[in-house]
């Protein structure tokens, strides 16, 4: 049992939102630890829970394919592609785990608590995660399945408004505009289907490197499914960087 009773009440209030109770309550305690924590309390980093994020981080993207796919038959690939990332990035993960009191629960090193590593969005994010790797590893698929699931249910209610108004070209332009003054490319490298239902394939590059391609019934929609693509890359790409950053950090 868990010495804190606070921390203990917190647990609970978080597996009864969850919709399921661990058998093996240190499994959820790895998963609230972060890092920076292990390093501040000579902790093995093997117990911290970058591992069970990358689990975790497989199921969410998994179940969410799937669920975007199901839902809506209707929809084309880019599409799909842009729905998908939209419910697994950073931003909407961050909040969900902050509306479940995810960060008041992290064991979290001081220095990184101090700079309110408990309300940043990615931090959260990446908690929770690893809190659905441990409910994979304690409960198996079904119920790492079904706790997605219920998770971005009300998010995937709202996807056919936000992403038909999200332009995945603008919004890339404008990332690779600030990070890099370059101008996404666009080329069409491919093309098939009768003449009346034809499929284009598009790839992006910037500033000479191909970053993703993509396919659509129109050269557009090529486009768009190749920068939606681009996007959820460079998203990963980031996490990447702040997690080696963070533990850089740590060990500095």
């Amino acid at each position: 049992m868990d010495a804190n009773p606070v921390t203990a009440s917190g647990r609970a209030d978080l597996q009864a939102w969850l919709g399921h109770r661990f058998r093996d309550g240190e499994l959820l305690a790895q998963a609230l630890r972060h890092r920076s924590y292990a390093n501040e309390h000579d902790v093995d980093p093997l117990q911290c829970n970058e591992r069970l994020e990358f689990l975790g981080d497989a199921i969410v993207g998994a179940v969410a394919a799937r669920m975007v796919y199901e839902r809506h038959p209707e929809r084309d690939e880019g599409w799909l592609t842009e729905a998908r990332s939209r419910l697994v990035r950073n931003e909407t993960l961050g909040r969900i785990a902050g509306e479940a009191g995810i960060g008041e629960l992290l064991e979290l090193g001081a220095g990184v608590r101090r700079q309110g590593g408990h309300r940043q969005r990615v931090v959260l994010a990446r908690a929770l995660e690893a809190v659905i790797g441990a409910v994979w590893v304690d409960g198996g698929d079904e119920a790492a399945r079904a706790c997605v699931a219920r998770l971005l249910g009300a998010e995937l209610d709202g996807l056919g408004d936000v992403t038909a108004e999200r332009d995945a070209k603008s919004l890339l332009q404008q990332l690779a505009q600030a990070e890099s003054g370059e101008t996404p490319r666009y080329s069409i490298t491919g093309e098939r289907g009768p003449a009346h239902e034809p499929e284009y394939t598009a790839e992006v590059a910037v500033g000479g490197e191909t970053l993703a391609c993509g396919t659509g019934g129109s050269k557009r929609a090529a486009e768009q499914a190749a920068a939606a693509r681009a996007l959820a890359r460079l998203e990963r790409l980031d996490r990447l960087d702040h997690l080696e950053a963070g533990g850089a950090g740590a060990r500095g």
